[in-house]
């Protein structure tokens, strides 16, 4: 009997490399769960970006399952237990993604994370959305198509959507920034972000933290902490003022243990 629920992950050797413990994290909650994890490095299309080929990952496994999704590789799981076969039953939904995880007044979807029934509906939006990628290797893409907002593929994706009436979730459900992390919270997105800033302390949950209420708190204390961030946006070559590196994974454990018997209104 085939799994109910694959994920599919999929970047190129240096960006996973750089964002393995954030894979690990993904992985892990999948053997808990009874998930399908299919995790690949390199491409699946050389005459297509990387960044291009989501749809083309997802509809390799669609037909095996009840639902494939795709989870980016700088996303880690948050909450544990949370019953993802349950929440996707519970939307009735060819698509389920959520509106951008930083910004919620707006009613674009980020494709960080989503999920497609195994329907004959969903097929073609993967179809499509595989159609409308922008063919070549040899520009950036963040910048091939005038007018996206964000990556490309992203926009093309939003466009079929709205086509299919797709409605986009609440953020909190899937995909969070951490800034804007709550106790609950399935995933936190590390968008935009050097794993410098991220990265080590993932390690640290993954090695260190078993027990669900600490998980939750420590990210809650890491997501505090960030609010005093400039952002740094790798793709677009700027940085921040100030950096993470001025914390350290230990010290925010610290902090997150002394908050575990709290109830902490966030």
């Amino acid at each position: 009997m085939n799994k109910k629920i694959c994920i599919v992950q999929l970047a190129d050797s240096n960006y996973y490399q750089d964002r393995k413990n954030c894979v690990d994290s993904v992985r892990k909650y999948c053997v808990e769960h009874n998930i399908e994890w299919d995790g690949l490095v390199g491409t699946l299309n050389k005459e297509t970006h990387i960044a291009y080929q989501k749809p083309l990952a997802l509809m390799r496994k669609i037909e095996d399952y009840d639902y494939v999704g795709w989870i980016d590789m700088d996303i880690a799981i948050a909450n544990k237990g949370f019953d993802l076969h349950a929440y996707l039953d519970s939307k009735k939904s060819d698509v389920v993604i959520c509106r951008d995880p930083s910004f919620f007044n707006n009613d674009t979807a980020n494709s960080g994370v989503v999920f497609f029934r195994n329907t004959d509906i969903s097929k073609q939006i993967l179809q499509e959305w595989w159609d409308s990628r922008v063919p070549g290797t040899d520009k950036h893409w963040r910048h091939q198509y005038k007018g996206a907002s964000g990556d490309a593929d992203q926009h093309f994706l939003n466009t079929i959507l709205k086509k299919y009436n797709i409605v986009a979730q609440d953020p909190h459900d899937l995909n969070i920034h951490p800034k804007n992390f709550k106790v609950g919270d399935f995933a936190i997105h590390f968008m935009g972000h050097k794993p410098i800033d991220f990265d080590r302390f993932v390690e640290h949950a993954n090695k260190h933290i078993s027990k669900q209420e600490l998980l939750e708190k420590y990210w809650m204390v890491y997501g505090f902490q960030s609010w005093n961030l400039i952002d740094r946006f790798y793709e677009e070559g700027r940085q921040n003022l100030m950096s993470t590196n001025k914390y350290n994974p230990e010290d925010i454990l610290a902090a997150a243990e002394k908050l575990v018997d709290i109830e902490v209104p966030h």
